[in-house]
């Protein structure tokens, strides 16, 4: 069985629930934790240059983004800056600690699911403000100890959160997710990002892919983590075994197939001192009694997107990326709820908005029509 890497910690500030992949409280921004690391097996997290797939890397070097603060950075010219400390003073690990010389600029992660919109955690969106808020791209290695260049055309300001939720501890389904709209256009893409809705069940075991900033530091990627359990019966989170930290919030975790399947939000907390002042981590055989990482269904994040911002680009590409959906006859799109809809009764709103449309143009139509025979 893959061994997998799992933190546990106690910590002295967090964001959400469990600890939001390694936090806990959603409104505050991630800080220092106090740290007693359980490292279970290997850690499977590979820089973006040591991935052998190409798809992943296209993937990453065009969607996956960092969360920063505007106080990280430092422009000069058209080039950025980061002004951040390294992991290793961060977080006062011990020497040899792996990625301890990295800066640690980022306080969580994202997902571009189209060109104006990222996805993220919910306790990190409400961590900050707007206006704190860069959403920032190029921030990964492309060879050892090579950054590669962060450019202004690669940083991103918040326009706003346009769909949001951070159902907290103990909520009877729980959520956590957001969607930040950015103020300008990410160029160059690509095709729409596919999405698995809840017509394919996930199964225990499944492979999974989780693209992050762990611990703040540039992207990693674990491609070795596995489902747990799918949690089928509430299907609003899900529970996997890939090495997550803080800083991994809001990172996307992928199918074997390369659909978009979840967003990391809640794990084991980060770090305990040794007797030396540093923090290490322990090394324990892969356990799956051992609670995991927890993972907000994205299809659950879209249902309240596509409701709430229906002619958000990626709703528009809704027969690959909403769960279901079908199109207006006007220039925008709708979305259909895909669950928790009372059984029988009146169809929703919308479908009869759609169906009033179709029906108002028919008729139209038809009675343009018989004005001109009546003409001829």
């Amino acid at each position: 069985m893959r061994a997998r890497l799992l933190i546990l910690a106690l910590s002295l500030v967090a964001l959400s629930g469990m600890g939001c992949t390694g936090s806990s409280d959603a409104d505050t921004p991630p800080t220092q934790s106090a740290v007693l690391p359980i490292v279970y097996g290997e850690d499977d997290r590979e820089e973006y240059f040591e991935v052998d797939d190409p798809a992943l890397q296209r993937i990453a070097r065009r969607r996956a983004v960092a969360l920063m603060t505007a106080d990280t950075l430092v422009t000069r010219a058209d080039r950025v800056e980061l002004d951040t400390p390294s992991l290793l003073d961060k977080r006062g690990l011990c020497e040899g600690a792996r990625f301890a010389e990295q800066p640690a600029a980022a306080v969580c992660s994202g997902f571009l699911v189209d060109e104006r919109t990222v996805l993220t955690a919910g306790h990190c969106a409400l961590a900050f403000s707007c206006d704190e808020l860069r959403i920032v791209r190029s921030y990964f290695y492309t060879e050892p100890d090579v950054l590669a260049p962060i450019r202004t055309k690669d940083v991103f300001s918040c326009d706003r959160i346009v769909a949001h939720k951070h159902s907290g501890r103990g909520a009877a389904i729980d959520l956590d997710y957001a969607f930040i709209r950015l103020e300008r256009p990410v160029a160059g893409l690509g095709a729409e990002m596919p999405l698995r809705g809840p017509d394919d069940p996930l199964e225990g075991g499944e492979p999974l892919t989780l693209f992050g900033c762990s611990e703040g530091v540039p992207l990693k990627i674990d491609r070795a983590g596995r489902v747990v359990d799918p949690r089928l019966d509430s299907r609003d989170f899900f529970v996997a075994d890939f090495d997550a930290f803080v800083g991994d919030s809001g990172g996307a975790v992928l199918d074997s197939t390369g659909k978009l399947v979840g967003v990391d939000v809640r794990g084991g907390i980060d770090y305990a001192p040794t007797e030396d002042g540093c923090s290490t981590t322990v090394v324990q055989p892969d356990d799956p009694a051992v609670p995991g990482e927890q993972v907000t269904y994205a299809f659950e994040a879209f249902d309240a997107l596509c409701r709430s911002a229906p002619e958000t680009p990626a709703c528009c590409t809704i027969e690959k990326v909403c769960p279901a959906a079908e199109p207006t006859p006007s220039d925008g799109c709708s979305f259909v709820p895909n669950r928790r809809e009372p059984s029988g009764g009146s169809p929703p709103l919308g479908s009869w908005i759609i169906v009033a449309i179709a029906l108002r143009r028919r008729w139209t139509h038809r009675a343009q029509r018989s004005r001109n025979a009546d003409g001829a």
